[in-house]
């Protein structure tokens, strides 16, 4: 015999520290959160946010090294490094030297 299912999350009442306008809000994400962790288990957040290979897109590249765009970062890449960061990414994860 298996326990039985607590009720949804809007029929437990209001949720503690939230104003009452956003009580639809507060109880459809909490429901969200236990239906996710019912069908995926627990999973913790690491893998979630890992990127497959270790590597991360240029987008992210130029956002973390705090360049406003994509295409001002390609650019300043290659004009240093000789190739765009893409074809030099690429070369890396096949253990090529072509990239410089």
């Amino acid at each position: 015999m298996t326990a039985p299912e607590p009720p949804e999350v809007w029929l437990r009442g209001p949720v503690p520290g939230i104003p009452p306008l956003l009580q639809p809000v507060a109880h459809a994400l909490l429901q969200a959160v236990e239906e996710v962790r019912r069908v995926v288990g627990p999973l913790s957040p690491g893998p979630l946010w890992a990127r497959p290979g270790g590597a991360a897109s240029v987008a992210e590249a130029a956002r973390v090294v705090g360049y406003g765009s994509e295409a001002a970062f390609s650019r300043a890449f290659k004009k240093l490094v000789g190739v765009p960061p893409a074809a030099w990414r690429d070369a890396r994860r096949r253990g090529s030297d072509t990239a410089r």
